[in-house]
């Protein structure tokens, strides 16, 4: 865990965090991909997402354009949920546009 995001979140979240994303990694390659994204978002109950609204979300958190979200950028995501205040991954990027907070 990078000593910036200790900072932000404690114990119990990272622990919750580590454990969203090994769930949301389901081919356990150390990433997630769109089609594991589009999974998570879908099981938040965000069924009406398109395809290609998962495509924008993804890309508003993918920040080295890799196509998948690495450890690193599910951070930046986490913050993006907790500076929004919002209950799911697709609430806080449409409600904040998808911004992390600087570090």
């Amino acid at each position: 865990m990078p000593y910036a995001y200790k900072k932000i979140f404690n114990t119990e979240a990272i622990t919750e965090m580590v454990n969203a994303f090994k769930g949301y990694d389901t081919n356990r390659n150390g990433t997630i991909d769109c089609a594991e994204f589009k999974a998570a978002i879908h099981g938040m109950g965000h069924r009406d997402v398109t395809d290609a609204q998962v495509l924008e979300m993804l890309a508003k958190v993918d920040k080295n354009s890799d196509g998948v979200i690495e450890w690193v950028e599910f951070l930046d995501l986490m913050q993006i949920i907790k500076k929004s205040g919002a209950a799911t991954i697709a609430a806080a990027l449409i409600t904040s546009g998808g911004q992390a907070a600087s570090q």
